[in-house]
């Protein structure tokens, strides 16, 4: 499950970014260019895919892992503000770690600093029943939280229908992601959570 999740959840995620980003310059002031690395994500899947072959990893295993940080200028996280909190099975508390990395490092999270949305806490987990996965940023501002919310939910719904009309193998896996998807927000605070039931 953590497998399929962790790759699945990073591309869908780009998919939004991008949309996000398209939706945003039509209107209002468009955020600094992003250009996304995608190496660091397909070096990570290679690396579960490699895991996976081994069977030396019992994906099933339960974890927990909570990243608090701040991001910085370039939208990369601060290490020097980090605070990691895992729990249950290391190896694939270790993995989830690696895939936050994967994530970082591709710039991916330059969106939300684009966006005003520096500090975030990030969480992943998977016990018997579920996989979540859930990142809380806070905006600069309330009114600035209830622009951003209907643009991403504008694009999650826009992606949903294209992938629902997609004669791709892969657009079906994506399309389970994005249903299992969801935007809140309360006052300045915008949470996106992936919970998939297992």
């Amino acid at each position: 499950m953590i497998l399929f999740c962790l790759t699945k959840i990073f591309y869908v995620a780009i998919l939004l970014c991008l949309g996000t980003v398209a939706v945003f310059s039509q209107d209002t002031a468009p955020p600094d260019k992003i250009v996304l690395n995608k190496r660091p994500l397909v070096d990570f899947s290679n690396l579960l895919r490699e895991k996976l072959r081994l069977g030396d990893v019992d994906w099933n295993g339960h974890f927990s892992v909570q990243m608090k940080g701040v991001l910085d200028e370039k939208g990369r996280i601060d290490p020097s503000t980090v605070q990691i909190v895992s729990t249950g099975d290391p190896e694939l508390a270790a993995i989830a770690v690696d895939g936050i990395e994967a994530v970082d490092a591709s710039e991916l999270f330059a969106l939300l600093k684009d966006l005003g949305m520096r500090p975030f806490t990030l969480h992943l987990s998977q016990d018997a029943d579920d996989f979540t996965a859930r990142i809380s940023t806070e905006a600069e501002t309330e009114a600035r939280a209830r622009l951003i919310e209907p643009m991403f939910r504008f694009v999650i719904d826009e992606s949903k229908k294209r992938l629902g009309d997609s004669h791709s193998p892969n657009a079906k896996y994506d399309l389970i992601i994005l249903n299992a998807t969801s935007i809140s927000r309360r006052e300045n605070v915008l949470e996106f959570q992936v919970f998939m039931p297992k």
